[in-house]
């Protein structure tokens, strides 16, 4: 008989995914059939018959996994508590866990739960170097390492310990910047994680593209060689194709790598590189055209100019033009140059730049004025709205284009700073850190809205965000809309039938029994709760249009209203009987598990 392939369980938040021969599965158990069975159970247990004693107790569950005509057989962990510590409580249920899944084969005549377990399409997955893997989902990484990933190192038969190693390096450019290119500690089952190395701060043996090009860049400026993508992405494919290899196994960081290159002849390495074919560290700033800046021993530049690098010139002029700009902007150092005013190469190819000087735009200047820009529009100095308004005096320079009008970057900022105040670009400025002044309008400000449903508003506001909804709302004056009243935006919100941002009537204020089961009942239960029995009770006529129009509609009908008439209606019909108005404080506080690998 086949040995059943292994489960491993590779997270458990809304739903638990599995990962089963390189597949991804997913069992969703939130809000699910079997949850409130198991809710139903505790209801059932008064909390003083265990001593009000909090407690885990492990049920063994089936569930089918239809791709592969297997049951998964889970064992279930489920953390119960007291509801509110008070002598009439009961259990709830509160974390949940996997403690062990494993496949088997169908049998006869078996319990097996409703809810399926299916392959998940959500997911990307990039091979490394033998046996190993890395899979995406749910904007996680989680690595699989493997024994055989330096099988062509010479010291392979040293090494007893699990690694990960990005196969294709060919499209290093294409990888996306959070792709793992580099793992080197991993639990007993061979998974890491990209989540639990940020909160474990393990940057050092979880390494990224992103990662792994900051490394190269910081070298490369040590050497005086410029930071340009190209030569970060040729000294970041050797460090990847170095990590693990030669002794470094006695030393598990990826900073080794670092210090071996540290340590090249980059002469000698552009010769290799030049002997395999392979692209050469560049010691040049490429620009538009033919055009290019080379860094000289005493700080400064010499400046090539071409008639080429911008093709709105005049025929007779020439400049320098930077090639992508805005890509190579973060790794050059201060005084690189950008662009070059065309007057300066008036009788001559090639000019010394001089610090300090206008005609000359460094990164220096640009990012002088951005933050310059950044405090007179009362904007936090962030690093997103640096670049932001980095790129924005770049564009509103046509990036050093000769048609942009001007060289000089004090009419660029005017310029910025005239359509802001204007407000003629409130969406794309909205996007700046600190645009809302409330601190909880701006952390929510890209979160999608939620529609209310007893509003029953269908998809009027599907897609949109909560900034969406404020540019809309509130007009094009970006001073009103700084300073936005964060209890006047949540009325707005109610009023449009929206969930409002503090969810004020989802909190549970209520102790009821529906249909004999004892449960909580926040505003929105209770106005849902009267709408269902209004449905169910009334007569078609309009009386009933007017009371389920009046429940539903919060624009010009007070909260206090709606509620008021929806207790009335549950207390002359329907299955639903309020006993209490709940003290808020005593609610348990309620905490998402991890789950348990295996």
């Amino acid at each position: 008989m086949a040995e059943e392939p292994e489960v491993k369980v590779v997270d458990f938040d809304d739903a638990a995914l599995f990962d089963i021969n390189g597949l991804r599965y997913e069992l969703s158990l939130e809000n699910s059939h079997l949850i409130q069975k198991v809710d139903e159970r505790l209801a059932k247990i008064p909390a003083k018959k265990y001593d009000m004693k909090v407690f885990t107790i492990t049920v063994p569950y089936l569930f089918e996994v239809p791709g592969l005509d297997k049951y998964l057989d889970v064992n279930l962990s489920i953390d119960c508590q007291p509801w509110d510590y008070k002598p009439d409580s009961y259990y709830v249920s509160t974390n949940l866990g996997i403690e062990s899944a494993r496949l088997r084969d169908k049998r006869e005549d078996e319990r097996v739960e409703a809810e399926k377990v299916v392959v998940s399409g959500d997911y990307e997955k990039r091979e490394g170097l033998g046996d190993s893997y890395a899979i995406k989902q749910n904007g996680n990484w989680v690595v699989y390492g493997a024994y055989d990933v330096g099988d062509n190192d010479y010291f392979a038969p040293y090494h007893n310990s699990v690694t990960y190693k990005i196969k294709d390096l060919d499209d290093f450019n294409k990888l996306p910047d959070d792709v793992p290119v580099y793992v080197s500690s991993f639990t007993q089952n061979n998974i890491a994680l990209a989540r639990e190395m940020d909160e474990w701060d393990l940057e050092h043996v979880f390494i990224t593209k992103k990662q792994v090009l900051k490394d190269a860049a910081a070298l490369l400026k040590k050497h005086n060689l410029p930071a340009t993508p190209h030569n970060q992405a040729s000294i970041a494919k050797e460090m990847i194709k170095k990590a693990g290899t030669s002794d470094y196994h006695q030393d598990p960081a990826i900073e080794y790598t670092n210090r071996e290159i540290d340590k090249w002849d980059y002469q000698r390495l552009n010769r290799t590189l030049k002997y395999e074919g392979l692209d050469l560290i560049e010691k040049r700033l490429q620009g538009e055209g033919e055009s290019y800046a080379e860094a000289l021993t005493d700080g400064r530049w010499a400046v090539f100019g071409t008639a080429a690098a911008d093709d709105s010139l005049p025929s007779d002029k020439k400049t320098y033009r930077l090639k992508n700009m805005t890509d190579q902007l973060d790794n050059l150092p201060a005084d690189a140059p950008l662009f070059v005013h065309p007057a300066v190469f008036e009788y001559r190819d090639i000019v010394i730049t001089k610090p300090d000087n206008a005609d000359f735009v460094t990164k220096k200047l640009l990012m002088d004025k951005s933050k310059e820009l950044l405090t007179k529009l009362d904007y936090p100095e962030t690093k997103k709205n640096l670049d932001m308004m980095v790129k924005e005096l770049l564009s509103q320079a046509d990036y050093g284009r000769y048609d942009a009008g001007s060289y000089d970057i004090q009419v660029w900022s005017s310029g910025i700073d005239e359509r802001v105040h204007k407000g003629n670009e409130n969406e794309k400025y909205s996007q700046l850190d600190g645009f809302y002044k409330d601190l909880r309008i701006e952390k929510a400000k890209n979160q999608e809205l939620t529609e209310d449903s007893n509003a029953n508003n269908g998809l009027r506001f599907e897609g949109e965000t909560l900034n969406d909804f404020i540019l809309t709302a509130y007009g094009k004056n970006p001073a009103k809309l700084r300073n936005l009243d964060y209890k006047q935006l949540n009325k707005s919100l109610e009023r449009a039938g929206l969930v409002r941002l503090d969810r004020k009537r989802f909190t549970p204020k209520f102790e009821g029994i529906i249909n004999g089961q004892r449960q909580l009942l926040s505003e929105h239960d209770v106005i849902s709760q009267a709408l269902k029995t209004v449905e169910r009770n009334y007569e078609a006529d309009q009386t009933k249009e007017r009371v389920m129009d009046y429940l539903r509609n919060a624009y010009g009908n007070p909260p206090k209203k709606r509620l008021k008439l929806a207790m009335k209606i549950l207390k002359n019909t329907g299955n639903v009987q309020l006993l209490r108005k709940l003290n808020v404080q005593s609610q348990p506080m309620i905490y998402p598990k991890k789950a348990k690998e295996r």
